[in-house]
């Protein structure tokens, strides 16, 4: 694991330009990689291992939960009820799926419970986006542009979360 700098240095080092959202460290996958991981690891390792009316528990990192959802609307019409699919997913966020499937296929998925931190005890949004801000070089942030602290202000009323200045 490297940290956010360390990235930011290594994808400038490579040429990267513009965003660097996309850059692919050596040996890493690309969120195409990772989508079909998870499709080989839903397909493949689930359906041939779970029997009817059977929990799963999968614990993973948030690239492999997006792909996931991704899978799960894509692959499996994946209904949310309502909820926000592609919200920033909190650290020890929980989700529940129902899946339904016969023999050799998947069949449906139901979203019962997306990115709950209930079971914290505490409300995590205002560590979500300290998190967010030191990921961000550490920085403090009166010493970003004008434009780049009306975009976290933005972000931050989009989530219903505080986005702090000082």
């Amino acid at each position: 694991g490297k940290s956010w700098d360390d990235y930011l240095k290594i994808a400038g080092e490579t040429g990267v330009k513009g965003t660097i959202l996309g850059y692919v460290p050596e040996g890493g996958e690309t969120d195409e990689d990772v989508g079909k991981r998870v499709e080989d690891f839903c397909s493949n390792v689930l359906l041939k291992n779970i029997t009817p009316n059977s929990n799963v528990l999968m614990v993973t990192h948030g690239g492999v939960v997006m792909e996931f959802i991704k899978f799960a609307i894509n692959s499996l019409g994946c209904d949310f009820n309502g909820q926000n699919a592609f919200a920033i997913h909190s650290n020890t966020a929980i989700s529940v799926f129902r899946i339904q499937y016969n023999e050799s296929k998947l069949l449906t998925a139901v979203c019962e419970l997306l990115n709950s931190t209930d079971h914290l005890g505490e409300k995590v949004e205002d560590k979500v986006v300290f998190s967010i801000l030191l990921e961000f070089g550490r920085i403090q942030l009166q010493r970003f542009h004008e434009n780049f602290l009306e975009s976290i202000r933005h972000l931050a009323n989009d989530f219903n979360l505080h986005a702090y200045d000082k």
